[in-house]
């Protein structure tokens, strides 16, 4: 290293410092430094110690980084320029201004949702606004951590606090790939646990007829008829669609001709990122083709408000249909597809598919809830233990024997096989169905049970008297 003054054209020397280096490939080159010796010097300290890194092929180590991140425009445009320094680690010393617009620009390459790019690119700069940061190098743990703390002290959710994290995390990491940071400065950094959110609740059949009748009859809202609101969330609960999917729709989306109608969702309006096609009920393509005559392909199908409108719209709606307002929002509708198909027997794979979920304990979990009448059905099963002795009662288990008394001894007769009958209510079809037929009786003799509990060794021995029935798949399973 070697500091100088170059000569002037009069003759006279600047007044600047100029530092000259060996770069890796043996060439000397000079750079601009400071009307201070001392600054010139350290400037040609750090030059040197980043030529050693780039020659050892190691990455600069925290100080350095921070020195690099530093730099003025002049600085980090020569030492690109000489080939000392990596033109997207040049870039880290930008305004995180500047940083987020490239971030917003790649996730829109990515095929992100412009609602999510905005979300996640305002939370960053929510950070940066509030603890007065101008450079990445000035994102810290520590700096972060109270930012998240002062967001919980205001107020926000568990929830919202994490999401802030998130959206930095996301940024930091981005950063750190495209080489702009050299070490993600928030990764220690821990989301909390969060409290236990508020449990949407599924629609029972009946439930959906009274709302889709009330909503009919209502006064416009929200730019819709009501029988338009009504149309939108027969769809919604028939297909399990979300706000954001119907509200991306065109006229384009459906095809109704034929006898397998079907709408498709394009990848970059789905959630999971896919091109979607989801069949149609022949009703609800009729009903569709008269709302639908007469638009352009490209227009909108379904005129569906904002997200923060979405939930107002319909508990309005369920408020004028007596509804129990608690945990409902436009996603209950989403949930209320996935009851009614466990309800209704379909298979969970089957269910799966139509839900679109990835992981089947989803499908099966969240989105299928029991409803008030299974319950009910479920302990009209149970025997009256409040009968009088005489009577016969109904035995308990998966089994549907029938249990009398004799003596001082219960009786238990076989057990019949029946196809179980679930209610009354078939969600395919959005109707009521009568009960079905009561079974024949068996002609099975009935198997002594002591007053005990105990069941002698023929009834339970292996190979021999009664064997309760197996689980049969296909049957309606309650899901919690």
């Amino acid at each position: 290293m070697r500091l100088f003054k170059p000569r002037g054209g009069s003759g006279k020397r600047t007044p600047v410092w100029y530092v000259s280096v060996q770069i890796p490939d043996g060439r000397r080159r000079s750079i601009r430094g400071f009307t201070d010796k001392g600054m010139t010097e350290d400037l040609g300290r750090h030059v040197e110690a980043l030529i050693a890194r780039r020659v050892n092929r190691e990455p600069p180590d925290a100080a350095l980084a921070a020195w690099l991140e530093g730099l003025t425009p002049y600085l980090r445009t020569r030492l690109e320029c000489i080939g000392i320094f990596d033109g997207q680690r040049a870039a880290a010393g930008k305004a995180i201004a500047e940083h987020l617009a490239d971030w917003a620009r790649h996730l829109e390459g990515k095929g992100c949702a412009p609602r999510y790019i905005a979300v996640a690119v305002a939370a960053v700069r929510h950070l940066a606004d509030a603890a007065g940061l101008r450079l990445l190098s000035d994102i810290q743990a520590d700096t972060v951590e109270a930012h998240l703390a002062d967001l919980t002290s205001h107020g926000l959710a568990d929830r919202t606090r994490n999401a802030h994290l998130a959206s930095i995390r996301a940024f930091c990491r981005w950063a750190v790939y495209g080489g702009r940071l050299t070490a993600d400065p928030v990764a220690r950094v821990r989301a909390i646990r969060e409290e236990p959110r508020r449990e949407r609740r599924a629609l029972s059949a009946e439930e959906l007829l009274r709302l889709l009748r009330a909503a009919a009859k209502e006064p416009p809202r929200y730019g819709l008829s009501g029988a338009e609101r009504a149309l939108i969330y027969r769809l919604a609960a028939e297909s399990g669609l979300r706000a954001s999917e119907l509200r991306s729709l065109t006229a384009g989306s459906f095809h109704l001709a034929g006898g397998a109608p079907t709408v498709t969702v394009e990848a970059r309006h789905s959630k999971r990122r896919q091109r979607d096609t989801l069949p149609l009920r022949p009703d609800m393509a009729k009903a569709l083709r008269a709302h639908l005559s007469g638009k352009a392909a490209t227009a909108p199908a379904l005129a569906v408000p904002s997200s923060n409108r979405t939930a107002a719209m319909i508990r309005e709606d369920a408020e004028a249909a007596g509804l129990d307002l608690a945990g409902l929002d436009f996603h209950s509708l989403r949930h209320t597809t996935g009851t009614l198909l466990a309800a209704s027997g379909v298979h969970p794979r089957v269910a799966q598919s139509l839900m679109r979920h990835s992981d089947i304990n989803l499908t099966m979990s969240r989105y299928s809830h029991v409803l008030v009448e299974q319950e009910a059905e479920a302990l009209a099963a149970l025997p009256d233990f409040g009968a009088p002795p005489a009577e016969a009662g109904r035995a308990t288990g998966t089994d549907g024997a029938a249990v009398s008394r004799h003596g001082d001894k219960l009786l238990v007769a076989p057990p019949l096989r029946k196809k179980a009958d679930f209610g009354t209510i078939s969600a395919h079809r959005g109707a009521l169905k009568g009960p079905a037929p009561a079974p024949a009786e068996s002609t099975e003799k009935p198997q002594e049970v002591a007053e005990t509990g105990e069941f002698p060794p023929e009834v339970v021995g292996a190979g021999e008297g009664i064997r309760t029935l197996d689980v049969q798949l296909g049957k309606l399973t309650l899901y919690h």
